[in-house]
């Protein structure tokens, strides 16, 4: 077994690794795609994902589990607590509650709590509930996820050109 999957394995670990694959014809990762990514790097073995992440939470419960991030790319947990509303509201709304709440519940779902309710109370609690009147700047919407599979370029410098002789 290997304990922590989704960082780079030390020489030491990779060492065990070979040992403990040794006779095996494939490995089962228990771990996010992150997880079966890396194994990948460190053997010839088919490397096959024993769950399907769907995203990034924790069990709240025996079987149940609660989304605690979206991955948008540009955090806001710091402004809020430690609670994402992007994640805890179920409209997205990101800068302030709909209104519609009702006893601390969300209008969209009865069932959830209203995840600004959420985040005002833990507010309340660190002694900050002046920092949510600051106005803050437009959330950078374009590293989201939301919009696709998120897409990088880095510019890639060309070879010298070379002569070829005739």
């Amino acid at each position: 077994m290997i304990a922590v999957t989704c960082e780079p394995l030390p020489l030491q670990a990779r060492g065990g690794l070979e040992q403990l694959l040794h006779d095996a014809e494939a490995v089962l990762v228990l771990a996010c795609s992150l997880g079966v990514s890396m194994v990948t790097d460190y053997t010839e073995l088919p490397v096959l994902p024993a769950l399907n992440t769907l995203f990034i939470g924790r069990e709240s419960e025996s079987g149940y589990f609660t989304e605690e991030c979206a991955q948008c790319g540009d955090c806001v947990l710091a402004d809020n607590a430690g609670i994402c509303p992007i994640v805890h509201c179920a409209k997205g709304l990101f800068n302030g509650p709909c209104g519609g709440s009702v006893g601390g519940k969300c209008e969209v779902d009865p069932t959830l709590p209203c995840g600004w309710q959420m985040i005002y109370d833990r507010m309340i609690a660190l002694g900050r509930l002046d920092d949510l009147m600051q106005v803050r700047p437009y959330k950078d919407w374009s590293k989201s996820l939301s919009g696709g599979a998120r897409r990088m370029h880095i510019p890639v410098p060309l070879p010298p050109e070379t002569t070829k002789e005739v």
